[in-house]
């Protein structure tokens, strides 16, 4: 008889221990997400390259398409920032092996992430880029980007959808 009970409180204290974990992956790719988007909003928005290079100031804002690094079609958004010389490009860059956000300066040629992932070894990338769009209205003068940020944890996929609106106060 006690080793009945044992065994179901066992069972018991094995379920709620589950249970207990799943909801802890849960949380921790959320906030993991949350956390990539947040640092892929400020980048995009304020500027990887510094202070002043990102997309709300500038002008000339255009939308294209180029190859990227992983030789597919890629969404750009191009723009010239108000102080300085430079152009700078936004890529959302998607591949079967995972994506990323790029910021690129034309002029010096140079990189950064805007939705940085790690890759270790031969392992797929902790956050992903799934999809990348940008829309620009000229007649309301805003900038509007989608993109999915994917996760998996614990054998389950998590994606947050992002969307940055920006009203473009600089245009001419």
């Amino acid at each position: 008889m006690s080793t009945v009970l044992s065994a179901m409180v066992f069972v018991a204290l094995g379920t709620l221990l589950f249970h207990s974990f799943s909801i802890w992956y849960s949380g921790m790719a959320q906030w993991k997400l949350a956390s990539h988007a947040r640092v892929t909003r400020v980048r995009l928005l304020d500027g990887g390259f510094g202070r002043g290079s990102g997309i709300l100031s500038a002008t000339h804002h255009t939308i294209g398409t180029a190859v990227d690094y992983t030789g597919a079609a890629s969404e750009y958004v191009e723009y010239d920032p108000v102080l300085g010389t430079n152009k700078y490009r936004a890529y959302g860059c998607i591949s079967e092996t995972g994506g990323d956000m790029w910021l690129q300066d034309l002029a010096a040629t140079t990189w950064i992430y805007a939705q940085s992932v790690k890759n270790v070894g031969a392992e797929a990338p902790d956050v992903k880029v799934g999809s990348f769009n940008a829309e620009l209205n000229a007649a309301k003068n805003e900038l509007e980007m989608t993109y999915t940020l994917l996760f998996s944890a614990a054998g389950r996929d998590f994606e947050q959808p992002q969307t940055i609106r920006a009203v473009l106060l600089n245009v001419e």
